[in-house]
């Protein structure tokens, strides 16, 4: 099971084949720079990772600051801070270099709520200077714990998650990074609050639900479908312990 406090702790892992042809390694960590839980980790083009939001175990505090994570080096490096404190939400890079950040809880010891406030900021290449959030057009549905994934046609679509009651939602939609708003999509066909999305090669988008459901789409069509069977047992708990993981041969591994 995942760990529900927050950590301040990153690490890597280097691996290399030995002698036999196995797989062997070792984890190497460095202290973040303050502790955070219900933040976005997520992999730029040139190997570093973007660490976004989050906030405290015990709900009182709602972070705004963002980090870079070097692995090659082990080093931290801290950009502008967002414009709104934030946790469980999106963060999604786009073909050109847009990072979305989008939806949440912005507002501390809120068990239930959701924000539909969107900000962008462009990746920066290495030792460069990072510009500032800008604000970007308002989600039509304001959602928490979504699930969000660029398209190949370098739209981003936000799907899923739980509205300002702690509803469930099937309502997805998508924004192309430049226009004035967000465009509804073709609903889920099961409300899904805990969600994971990927993309696979072939750019048909997968959903997989805690409850065992999993769905695809065309982002041509104007459907979802459903698979005709579940792929594993429901996972339980709130938030459920699943990651899904998609592997270099295209299939997906859930884990938890």
């Amino acid at each position: 099971m995942l760990s529900m406090l927050p950590l301040a702790i990153v690490a890597s892992f280097a691996m290399q084949a030995d002698q036999a042809g196995l797989a062997r390694g070792a984890w190497v960590g460095t202290s973040l720079m303050e502790a955070r839980k219900g933040h976005t980790a997520t992999l730029l083009a040139d190997g570093r990772v973007l660490l976004v939001g989050g906030g405290s175990c015990d709900g009182r505090d709602v972070g705004k600051t963002a980090d870079l994570f070097a692995a090659t080096s082990m080093t931290l490096q801290r950009i502008a801070a967002l414009r709104f404190p934030r946790r469980e939400h999106s963060t999604t890079v786009l073909k050109n270099g847009r990072i979305v950040v989008a939806g949440g809880v912005t507002r501390p010891n809120d068990p239930v709520g959701a924000t539909g406030t969107v900000e962008t900021i462009f990746v920066s290449r290495s030792n460069s200077p990072w510009g500032m959030w800008q604000r970007g057009p308002d989600l039509n549905q304001p959602r928490r714990s979504q699930a969000a994934v660029p398209l190949p046609d370098g739209r981003v679509l936000v799907l899923g998650g739980f509205d300002e009651t702690g509803t469930a939602l099937s309502s997805t939609e998508t924004w192309d990074g430049v226009g004035p708003r967000w465009t509804d999509g073709p609903p889920l066909n099961v409300a899904k609050g805990t969600v994971r999305a990927h993309i696979l090669k072939d750019g048909r988008v997968v959903v997989i639900g805690t409850g065992g459901e999993t769905e695809i789409w065309v982002p041509t069509s104007k459907r979802w479908r459903t698979l005709k069977s579940a792929a594993f047992a429901p996972r339980a708990g709130f938030p459920p312990s699943m990651l899904s993981v998609p592997l270099a041969d295209g299939s997906i591994v859930a884990i938890g």
